[in-house]
């Protein structure tokens, strides 16, 4: 059964993967790009020590090798993220963020082979990867958000129109019942409006998919 705080130890969690993939893909532009760090003064020796450490497990024995551990710690924190609520979810636009940022996110080496100043090179380079990661990231969270709401078990439809209504008669000596009709999972259904109590102020609303046949007036 899923509680508050269950959710929010999922969310702890995936907020930390998250939070790595980032740190690992900045010491990426910080090793491989180090000599632009040192030019621009931001070159730090703690950071220096970690990657030492680091640098055993042979993560940055290659650039790709570090991209592609960023991408899956990012990958992995997006399982259970539900993301944000949305109703246009389409796959073809989601496909498109995807492949835009794999394509950001890897082709941006290819920078390294313009015959201009290095730093230029540099400062573009760590943008197109950049612009590729946050693509992937948003791409990602709309297909996890789909993904869930394809599996969720849910009584409204996707549009939230419809829901089960009240089909019994229920009647009294004072009640008002008003036949009706509502739409359910396509199915046109009959339902009654059971007024229980009409000795008071009364608001009747219809929902969208939800049909009276005849309107009341009450005073």
């Amino acid at each position: 059964m899923s509680t508050g705080e269950n959710e929010q130890g999922l969310r702890g969690i995936i907020d930390f993967v998250r939070k790595a993939s980032v740190f690992l893909l900045a010491l990426h532009f910080y090793v491989f790009c180090y000599s632009f760090f040192v030019d621009i003064g931001m070159s730090a020796g703690i950071v220096e020590r970690i990657l030492l450490n680091v640098g055993e497990t042979g993560i940055f024995k290659e650039p790709l090798y570090t991209k592609l551990f960023s991408l899956f710690l990012l990958i992995l924190s997006l399982f259970g993220n539900k993301g944000k609520k949305e109703e246009d979810l389409k796959p073809g636009n989601i496909l498109a963020f995807i492949a835009a940022g794999f394509l950001f996110y890897f082709g941006a080496s290819l920078l390294f082979y313009l015959q201009t100043e290095p730093d230029v090179v540099v400062v573009c380079y760590m943008f197109v990867v950049v612009l590729g990661y946050l693509l992937i990231l948003s791409g990602g969270a709309k297909l996890s958000r789909l993904i869930s709401l394809k599996f969720k078990k849910d009584i409204f439809n996707e549009l939230n129109e419809t829901f089960p209504q009240q089909e019994e008669l229920i009647k009294n000596e004072y009640s008002i019942n008003l036949p009706a009709e509502y739409n359910l999972k396509g199915k046109i259904r009959k339902m009654w409006i059971n007024i229980q109590n009409p000795f008071r102020a009364l608001l009747i609303m219809g929902t969208p998919g939800s049909r009276r046949k005849e309107v009341v007036e009450i005073r």
